[in-house]
């Protein structure tokens, strides 16, 4: 249960599907550039997670495509559909598109399923929340009078679900990172089934909990001991608060948008899913606020990174990608030579022509790996 024994979060896998083994010569570069996998990933810049899991970190997708992870705690499957950037050319099925209206108005930004079978019971009280680990906030006088701002209105979104909201600033002396959280059993719908069921659930219902059973979804009761270690459960998240592609808290009242790196630094935020470790009652006081936090046993855990961060690990996986889809387009003994600034050019204006964004079309601007016709 110590921060030592969880999964750790490391540099993300690479993006994209591998070269194709065979690739066809006779083709232009154009054409080797527009199939390859280096442009798929740099279009894949956008929303994402990393989620902490055994064997190293999971890409987790704004476009709905199901994460399998697994730690010591639970077993499970991640899942978020983000709306698309504005100004994005990305299709947004009808499906996701409803998916985001259910729980509104207002419309979410976002949902993230989270579908968990426990390998240990949670004990004193499910909590969800974010927090920030590499660093304190940075609060001068106008950002804390903003924070407050914000975790009052986050207080009181809480409090209309009869739900308690921990926070800690993490600027006082005491050791505790600063974070948010809520308990999971206020959240507004649940799922479970006896066995693992496909995500994204699109299921109407705008509040309560459901089981799955006979090909349909039936109302149950929630009760303080709903969590077991036998049945799936599908935790649903959501907001029309935050947007990943932008990193901004937005639709706050009287304050629009806000950076969230105003506060933050270029640090990236997680989000955890934790409990108060066996032999919790959740009561306050029960024993040293250090004591509590050291026995948390966090059962799922997604790193958050801020877009210069997804820029850079996708610009550069793009690059060595892009590289094996050239060699492999290569006929042997041809000649690799470095590129020749009318050649670069040529690339430039094609990534410009797939619509490119500037700074994944810098990543791809290579001085070498250029074929020599």
């Amino acid at each position: 249960s110590s921060p030592a024994s969880r999964p750790r979060f490391h540099t993300a896998a690479r993006l994209g599907p591998a070269p194709h083994p065979d690739p066809p010569w006779g083709s232009s570069l154009s054409s080797v550039l527009r199939g390859s996998a280096a442009v798929e990933a740099c279009r894949m810049a956008e929303a994402s997670g990393i989620v902490a899991s055994q064997g190293g970190p999971v890409h987790l997708s704004s476009r709905g495509e199901p994460s399998p992870f697994e730690n010591q705690y639970c077993e499970g499957v991640a899942c978020l559909v983000h709306r698309p950037a504005a100004g994005s050319a990305e299709l947004f099925s009808p499906e996701h598109a409803a998916l985001l209206e259910v729980s509104g108005p207002p419309t979410a930004c976002w949902e993230l399923q989270l579908q968990l079978r426990f390998k240990v019971r949670p004990s004193g009280g499910l909590w969800c929340g974010f927090e920030l680990r590499q660093g304190p906030l940075r609060l001068g006088g106008f950002l804390r009078f903003m924070a407050n701002a914000v975790l009052k209105v986050a207080k009181s979104m809480a409090a209309q679900r009869g739900a308690h909201l921990r926070y800690v600033l993490g600027d006082d002396k005491f050791t505790e990172k600063p974070h948010m959280a809520v308990p999971i059993m206020a959240a507004y719908r649940m799922f479970r089934s006896e066995s693992p069921v496909a995500l994204p659930i699109t299921w109407p219902g705008k509040k309560g909990t459901w089981h799955y059973s006979d090909g349909q979804w039936l109302s149950i009761e929630r009760d303080p001991q709903f969590f077991d270690t036998s049945h799936y459960f599908t935790l649903i998240f959501n907001t029309a608060n935050i947007d990943w592609h932008t990193w901004q808290i937005v639709n706050i009242p009287a304050l629009g948008a806000i950076n969230i790196n105003m506060f933050t630094g270029p640090q990236p935020a997680f989000s955890m899913m934790y409990d108060d470790g066996e032999g919790s009652d959740g009561s306050p006081g029960e024993t040293t606020r250090q004591a509590v936090v050291e026995r948390r046993r966090y059962f799922v855990e997604v790193e958050w990174p801020q877009p210069h961060a997804r820029h850079a690990k996708e610009a550069s996986a793009a690059s060595a990608t892009l590289a094996q889809d050239v060699h492999l387009a290569t006929p042997q003994g041809s000649c690799i030579a470095e590129c020749e600034p009318s050649a670069k050019d040529r690339l430039g204006a094609e990534l410009h022509e797939q619509g490119t964004p500037d700074k994944q079309r810098e990543g791809l601007l290579m001085r070498r790996t250029i074929v020599a016709l």
